[in-house]
């Protein structure tokens, strides 16, 4: 009803892949694990349609939200 479509990405692919697939995508909005924060906001700075990065877990620190306006926590 949103108008949606969800790309699966795991995390078990490797970068190469991961990357391509978000390009091919034009992801716009990511939901990602605490563990997995650190490379998709370092792969988001190469894929210009990234808008949005929500990140769950009790791993995931105020620094890591504060230092990029582009994520937001789940919580």
């Amino acid at each position: 009803m949103a108008g949606t479509t969800t790309v699966p990405i795991y995390d078990t692919f490797g970068a190469t892949e991961c990357q391509y697939i978000m390009k091919q995508a034009d992801v716009q909005c990511v939901f990602v694990s605490a563990d997995n924060l650190s490379k998709i906001v370092e792969w988001s700075s190469e894929i210009a349609s990234v808008k949005k990065i929500i990140v769950w877990g009790s791993t995931c620190s105020d620094e890591e939200t504060e230092e990029n306006d582009k994520v937001l926590t789940y919580e």
